[in-house]
């Protein structure tokens, strides 16, 4: 997906939990990110660990392996996926912000430099540990809708 930035606009990295939670049921969080016309991103990478999560998601959600697979594909359709190369001239950066908190977050952190501007969607309070990247959470999303 190409995307045209302007000066009010804002892309939203997701985190990975923010993802799933739309992948496990039909939720504000699935709602939001079908409906809304905001562009989120997401780092490539994070794909691999729902892959790795698989078996756990499905017992969890409780969808068929087709239907997960069809599902994904379709949240995937209103999410630029962040190609892992784009990233990494932001990584060591990224690590200084967030590293010491959970190294895990880097690549969010690293999305948020690369599209500047742009903020990260998380529950997770860890993130509110840094104040270089703006941080929203569901909560958030819904009050401006």
């Amino acid at each position: 997906m190409k995307v045209e930035v302007s000066a009010d606009f804002v892309m939203i990295v997701l985190d990975a939990n923010v993802f799933v939670s739309a992948l496990l049921r039909d939720s504000e969080t699935r709602r939001i990110l079908i409906s809304s016309d905001e562009v989120f991103l997401f780092p490539e990478i994070i794909l691999e660990e729902i892959e790795r999560n698989r078996s756990e998601l499905l017992e969890k959600s409780g969808l068929s392996d087709e239907e997960f697979n069809g599902l994904v594909k379709r949240l995937l359709k209103y999410v630029m996926t962040v190609p892992s190369e784009v990233l990494l001239p932001y990584r060591d950066e990224a690590y200084g912000i967030i590293g010491k908190i959970d190294v895990k977050d880097v690549p969010y952190v690293a999305a948020a430099l690369a599209f500047k501007g742009s903020v990260i969607w998380s529950n997770d309070q860890h993130f509110e540990k840094q104040d270089r990247v703006k941080v929203v959470k569901t909560r958030d999303m819904l009050a401006n809708e």
